[in-house]
């Protein structure tokens, strides 16, 4: 006896609290997603509606939901509202009475809903959240032995599979907000949420059957949501956690086929054959159209090849991945590094060339932060990246080049210098001080900074050992500082404390050869971040890129450290290298000792730094 498909739609757009905003979305999402759910060519569902009541029949409508399901039953529940923190990280659903700073007892826990689908004796269910911070609500999922798992069914009379499980899918990840339409603007008009508006959709329009064989799965609808949702507003990550046996399917397609319809009818058949010489033909006549000047028949090559690589037991799907990572766009440059700009100078500007097929060509090119900003060139359709220099601070950022083929990412770093001090301070010190603080962006700037062309010379050796001695200092009160308190914690545990106990003779051996690790460990972090130590900041110097005084990248960082750090964890001996690799650079006039050689560092004053030693 096949078992009844019901799903639960939880909406909440009014709020007694005023500190919580009243959503546009929910009484849309509602409507809309009752509507394709109940159509028995789509979902078939048996649909029931909770909207804006408070949390206690709210509370009460799930479990009596849950409570009620039989063992052949599928379940939905949607939940579209507010989703709350506590202190403690515990997520929350707000309901019409909610008090922001009371939820335990005026909002439904997360751990609440849990604990009814724990209980719950359905087959199968599916439960999804368009709220923010639903990612936290699969933080206290565990899996339910075999018998008592749920995941949604799927359509016995159509043969459909019969997935045993629970599934979770969420509108954004533990630590986002979720979005309406463009922005959570009160005078925009009503519209589904950017979740909810894909999920409707994906399933009415059958755009989320993937393969195109007649039914959408439930990791076809995941696919397509994020996809979609990314496409749309690159700071929301939709997340799905799925504990089940076998397939899932949610709804009915008429998309059978449907990317190979718009082909020709011979290469429709080629693709369908059986006959792999066939099949190869095929995918050579996909690979030219895709990559060829037809917009048109670029795109329908595109959607074959598409639903090739979705086809798991079709001998061309690999074929068809390796020539859509090839149609790819090609950024070129990959990266952009701009360096060191001084605060408030103009912005810097750095063209893009992409290459690639046309269809690769006819992208949109989204910068992920507002410091980035983006010019297309019309006569040959690269890009002019600019960067904004009103805020200092390290930048880093990318661009989103978005296609019919694909996303790619271009990363944009860069360091904005603090601005120039006041006039009365700089005229103090003219020359040295004048020339750190002139634009980056005017190659003078480069050559004195860290070439010891200009008129700002490299620091003197005894400000680098200086640095060197602070630093060492406070590894060492650190260091001394972390074995004590092993030995107290030790000790306050009951672990054996003598010569002969393991714990003793690791103790021993980080307390004789663990120092060269820890030295690397606060090297590789500080550099990393902000390519100066303490004790590079107390005396004025920073590490920068040699080859054009730009910020150092995490690779140098690390290979710099590692160079000083590793070393001394031999006693003497590595104490004995270090002294001479410092020794043999002082002839150098860029005072360039051996870790700033294997990185490709050089030491220099910081803006912020004294004029001179």
């Amino acid at each position: 006896m096949s078992g009844a498909r019901k799903a639960l739609i939880i909406a909440q757009d009014v709020y007694d609290d005023p500190g919580l905003t009243e959503l546009r979305s929910p009484a849309q999402d509602a409507l809309a997603l009752a509507e394709v759910l109940r159509d028995p060519d789509v979902g078939a569902f048996d649909v029931a509606v909770v909207q804006n009541e408070p949390s206690p029949v709210v509370a009460h409508r799930v479990e009596e939901f849950f409570a009620e399901g039989r063992r052949e039953d599928a379940l939905l529940v949607h939940f579209s509202c507010h989703g709350l923190k506590n202190l403690s990280g515990e997520l929350f659903f707000a309901a019409r009475d909610t008090v922001p700073r009371l939820v335990r007892s005026t909002a439904v826990s997360a751990y609440f809903v849990r604990k009814c689908m724990s209980v719950c004796r359905a087959r199968n269910t599916v439960l999804l959240l368009d709220c923010c911070f639903g990612g936290a609500f699969l933080e206290g999922m565990g899996l339910r032995s075999a018998g008592d798992a749920h995941v949604l069914d799927s359509f016995s009379a159509q043969e459909m599979g019969s997935g045993r499980g629970w599934a979770v899918v969420t509108a954004s990840n533990a630590i986002e907000y979720a979005f309406e339409g463009d922005r959570l603007a009160q005078d925009a008009p009503h519209a589904p949420s950017v979740f909810t508006s894909a999920l409707v959709s994906g399933l009415s329009t059958g755009e989320a059957d993937l393969n195109e064989d007649g039914r959408v799965s439930l990791d076809e609808l995941y696919d397509y949501l994020y996809d979609r949702i990314r496409s749309e507003n690159p700071h929301q990550t939709p997340s799905c956690s799925v504990h089940m046996q076998g397939d899932v399917y949610l709804a009915r397609s008429d998309r059978r086929h449907h990317a190979l319809n718009q082909l020709s009818e011979p290469l429709r058949r080629a693709l369908l054959s059986s006959d792999q010489s066939a099949q190869q033909w095929g995918v050579v006549q996909l690979e030219a159209a895709v990559t060829g000047a037809d917009i048109v028949a670029a795109a329908a090559a595109h959607a074959a090849l598409f639903w090739l690589t979705r086809q798991p037991s079709h001998p061309a799907g690999a074929a068809a991945h390796r020539i859509l990572e090839a149609a790819l766009i090609t950024p070129v440059p990959a990266a952009l590094d701009l360096g060191c700009i001084a605060q408030g100078a103009p912005s810097p500007s750095r063209l893009l060339h992409l290459v690639g097929p046309p269809l690769a060509l006819d992208c949109k090119a989204r910068p992920r932060t507002d410091a980035v900003g983006v010019q297309r060139m019309p006569e040959t359709g690269d890009l002019v990246i600019t960067l904004s220099t009103s805020n200092a601070g390290p930048v880093e950022s990318s661009i989103v080049l978005s296609s019919p083929l694909g996303d790619v990412d271009v990363p944009v770093t860069a360091e904005v210098l603090p601005a120039s001090p006041p006039e009365a301070e700089r005229s103090e010190a003219p020359g040295p001080v004048a020339q750190e603080w002139r634009s980056a962006t005017a190659p003078p700037l480069a050559d004195a900074r860290i070439d010891g062309r200009g008129d700002r010379p490299h620091p003197k050796m005894r400000r680098r050992v200086l640095a060197r001695l602070i630093d060492l200092v406070l590894v060492f009160i650190v260091g001394w500082a972390l074995l004590i308190a092993a030995l107290l914690l030790a000790e306050s545990s009951g672990v054996g404390i003598t010569e002969d106990s393991a714990f003793f003779n690791a103790w021993m051996l980080l307390a004789i050869f663990g120092w060269g690790l820890l030295i690397f460990l606060y090297d590789a972090l500080l550099l990393g971040r902000w390519a100066s130590t303490i004790g590079m900041a107390a005396v004025g110097l920073r590490v920068v890129d040699a080859s054009g005084g730009g910020r150092i990248r995490r690779r140098q960082a690390f290979i710099r450290a590692a160079v000083f750090g590793l070393p001394q964890s031999i006693p003497v001996l590595g104490q004995f290298f270090i002294l001479i690799g410092y020794l043999a650079s002082t002839p150098d006039g860029r005072n360039r000792p051996l870790e700033d050689v294997a990185a490709s560092t050089l030491v220099g004053h910081a803006p912020w730094g004294r004029a001179s030693d």
